[in-house]
Formats: C-alpha cells, sequence, structure tokens
C-alpha cells in the first residue's frame, strides 16, 4: 500500500507539471499569426527598398517609411494589447491568463519587444536618408 501512495504522488507531480508545460496551440497560433500579419509591413518595407530598377531613390525611401511608420503603430498596439483583459476581450473563451503566466509568453513579449526596438532605430535611420535624399531633389 506504501508503494501505492508513492506512485499515486508520481502521478499528481507528473500532472502539476504537465500543465504548468502547458502548451496553449489556439492561443499560441493566434498570437504568432498576427504578428506575422503586422511583420507584412515590414517586408515589405524592406522590399520597396530593394527596388532600384523601379522607384527613384526618394520614393523607395518614403515608401519604406511610411511603411515601417505604420509597422511600428501597430506593433506597439498590438504589444500593448498582449494583456489578459485585452486578448480575452478579441478571444475571448481561452486561457490567456494562464498563457501569459507561461516562459514560451514572456519570450514572445521580449521578442515582440526587440522587434519594436529594432524597428523605431531603422525608423529613424530610413528618416535621416529621406531628408539627404530630398535634400538632393
Amino acid at each position: 500500500q506504501k508503494e501505492r501512495r508513492g506512485e499515486d504522488n508520481i502521478r499528481g507531480t507528473m500532472s502539476v507539471i504537465r500543465k504548468k508545460d502547458k502548451e496553449f496551440p489556439e492561443e499560441k497560433e493566434i498570437l504568432e499569426r498576427k504578428k506575422d500579419e503586422i511583420d507584412f509591413l515590414k517586408d515589405n518595407a524592406d522590399e520597396f527598398l530593394d527596388l532600384k530598377d523601379v522607384l527613384k531613390i526618394h520614393e523607395r525611401l518614403m515608401l519604406s517609411y511610411n511603411l515601417l511608420k505604420y509597422y511600428i503603430v501597430l506593433l506597439r498596439n498590438f504589444r500593448d494589447g498582449l494583456t489578459k483583459n485585452d486578448l480575452a476581450k478579441q478571444y475571448p473563451g481561452l486561457k490567456w491568463a494562464e498563457v501569459l503566466a507561461t516562459k514560451q509568453f514572456k519570450e514572445f513579449y521580449k521578442d515582440v519587444d526587440e522587434c519594436l526596438n529594432q524597428a523605431v532605430l531603422k525608423l529613424a535611420n530610413l528618416y535621416d536618408q529621406c531628408r539627404g535624399s530630398l535634400n538632393e531633389i
């Protein structure tokens, strides 16, 4: 009977561990899909910069600058909306409180924040390039 109790304790412990490491695939899919939609703007901003044979330099810079600026606005709103209440309003019926407590979510949030910081630096660089290009016209 002692062995039986020990076995039950192990099973109970394993159950708790599994609950802590839930992957929340539905919630994860929603967050990643939304971030990918926003990243599409950044990707297009990069593409416009590379259209050397199609657009003039000031046109490429201005298009890229405006897309990147809009990307930053959307990404900042997305990051600021990564709260239990905001996510529950947009996507009801999911376990957002549990998701926000996971290590994976904290890494995701940190990644979003890092993308935002990089985009802000890139925008400042594009702004300087735009000013220089417009002075040449």
